[in-house]
């Protein structure tokens, strides 16, 4: 893992992180999707202006930002820059009903909610719903809100500063799927999430390099490998939606080798686009998660993968 010269070890963030990786790794390729490709650099550029914007704006600790979008990059640079502004980070799952989103939104104090413009019109709803509400911003042109993209276009890129979070202090917000009730608010605080990026660096199968696969919702836990890869000088490559073949073609054209999914997941592949059809040879580990996988299944996965 990565050290930030603006901190020492007992004091790091995840901010101190994301800014050591923008800095360290400034002409790889941090993000893809499809055809857009994003470098550190220029992800470090759109971080800074994203913190400008909204620190004009009174956005700062105490303050709330929420997102509700499928995977694009964009998602995570508003994440990486509510931690550098020392406020809390919400992800809104994609598939979350509008009744849930409004709990959500009402229960985390939610001063900030950037969309996709799918998603503009329940961003219209909840902004309505929760007096809390300041700012309403999409990912792009839509008939409400203003254009997140097209606004911190006007803004000049700036140098990344730690910000006046510390360790204890609440990162990422993250609510359960409320399985046994109303969905409860998980206080994530930056201590964890340099913990969980040291973790995940050592110990449960990151390459060296990673090229990293995510599909399922990057507002959700699909997330939580995307810091460790950027330590890493990696890249994260982003799908919007999970299609077997179009998961099996990608790790052979992006040489991806590592990968998060769902066991539902797993089992589409192995019963509908049977792996070994593809050149899988780059893949060193794939990461499973959100539910148990029947015995069976897992050594099958073994052997066709």
């Amino acid at each position: 893992m990565v050290h930030s010269p603006s901190a020492s070890a007992a004091e790091l963030t995840a901010a101190d992180l994301i800014i050591e990786a923008m800095q360290r790794f400034g002409d790889r390729e941090a993000f893809v999707l499809g055809d857009q490709r994003v470098s550190y650099g220029q992800a470090a550029d759109a971080i800074s202006r994203i913190v400008r914007l909204l620190a004009a704006r009174g956005i700062g600790p105490g303050r709330a930002v929420a997102a509700l979008s499928p995977n694009m990059p964009e998602v995570w640079l508003v994440q990486a820059a509510a931690y550098l502004l020392g406020t809390t980070y919400t992800g809104l799952h994609p598939l979350g009903s509008p009744g849930d989103h409004a709990y959500v939104c009402e229960d985390a104090g939610i001063a900030v909610l950037v969309v996709h413009p799918t998603f503009a019109e329940t961003g219209a709803a909840l902004a309505e719903r929760c007096p809390g509400m300041g700012f309403l911003l999409t990912l792009g042109p839509a008939e409400v809100g203003e254009d997140l993209l097209a606004l911190v276009e006007s803004v000049p890129a700036g140098r990344l500063g730690r910000g006046p979070a510390g360790q204890e202090d609440a990162a990422w917000l993250q609510y359960t799927g409320g399985t046994t009730g109303t969905p409860k608010g998980v206080m994530v605080p930056h201590r964890a999430l340099v913990a969980q990026t040291s973790t995940l660096t050592c110990s449960w199968g990151l390459p060296e390099t990673p090229r990293f696969l995510l599909t399922s919702p990057i507002t959700h836990a699909g997330s939580l490998p995307i810091l460790p890869t950027l330590c890493r000088g990696g890249t994260v490559v982003l799908q919007q939606s999970f299609d077997p073949e179009a998961w099996l073609d990608t790790v052979t054209r992006e040489r991806i080798n590592y990968a998060f999914v769902v066991p539902t997941m797993l089992y589409a592949m192995l019963d509908h686009a049977p792996p070994r059809r593809h050149d899988l040879s780059s893949l060193e580990t794939i990461l499973y998660g959100a539910a148990p996988m029947a015995p069976a299944r897992i050594a099958e996965a073994l052997e066709e993968f």
